[in-house]
């Protein structure tokens, strides 16, 4: 039952992505459902049901946005290293820390990981737009966002999960 929970949120995450987020342009930016959904599941499910879902979100958001599902996987890729090493992280650092730290670079890489595909297509490289009408306008949507929801979900009394994976666990 937990695993069509999740996949049926994930399914409407990705289509959120693809219909609702347009609409909600800043500048070139759209906000990123999918990462905080990913996040979300990340911090307070833990690590295992995110290894399952992050491809099976990538892959289902890369064929519903007609990009590359390769290309999307590889842009949400970092989350769970970013994750980890912020857990790790030699500087002591709360949970919201920790949390909007390992969004925003996910989202920096995923944003990152559009604009190469789409320079490889043949868009014109310019940095200054780059910068300016896409990966800072990208990170501001993305902070507000995720600070929103961590307090939702703290507001909730929901657990952080630690980011290391149990030796002999599984996902039930």
């Amino acid at each position: 039952m937990r695993i069509l929970f999740l996949t049926v949120v994930l399914v409407v995450a990705a289509c959120a992505q693809v219909a609702v987020a347009p609409l909600f342009p800043i500048s070139g930016a759209t906000p990123d459902f999918g990462l905080v959904s990913l996040l979300v599941l990340a911090f307070f499910a833990g690590p295992g049901p995110t290894t399952l879902a992050l491809p099976f979100f990538a892959v289902c958001l890369g064929f519903l946005s007609g990009r590359e599902p390769g290309l999307m996987l590889l842009g949400y890729l970092p989350l769970l290293p970013l994750a980890l090493w912020f857990e790790n992280a030699p500087m002591p650092l709360s949970g919201a820390g920790r949390f909007l730290g390992t969004g925003l670079g996910a989202g920096l890489s995923l944003r990152l990981a559009l604009s190469m595909g789409a320079v490889l297509r043949g868009a014109p490289l310019g940095i200054g737009p780059l910068v300016f009408s896409v990966l800072l306008p990208g990170l501001l949507i993305d902070l507000g966002l995720l600070a929103l929801v961590y307090i939702i979900c703290r507001m909730l009394r929901w657990d952080q999960h630690r980011m290391t994976l149990r030796r002999g666990s599984y996902y039930p």
